[in-house]
């Protein structure tokens, strides 16, 4: 299972299964909008789900903490939420 955590240090929502860090996605706040530009999984965890459980755990938490609404300008982030329109209520 994948664990979502927010590094506010580094601005990004880092995904660790078995405690490894195995991806992450980046953020930044412009004008109380959540910019999410980037989204990273490591090479070696590619093709195993990690991607989607990443975005949704992201969402997920931004849902429960009430966060900003998001600007998902990374293209993989952007097609997840089209296909689960029940996400659609986070965007700016």
């Amino acid at each position: 299972a994948i664990v979502v955590t927010d590094n506010e240090e580094l601005s990004r929502f880092e995904a660790r299964r078995a405690g490894q860090l195995v991806g992450f996605i980046d953020y930044r706040d412009r004008d109380g909008v959540l910019v999410l530009p980037h989204t990273r999984v490591f090479e070696e965890f590619e093709g195993q789900g990690i991607g989607l459980e990443l975005v949704r755990g992201v969402l997920d938490v931004i849902r429960e903490r009430q966060l900003d609404p998001i600007d998902p300008m990374c293209p993989f982030i952007a097609r997840w939420v089209k296909r689960h329109k029940d996400y659609e209520d986070l965007l700016a």
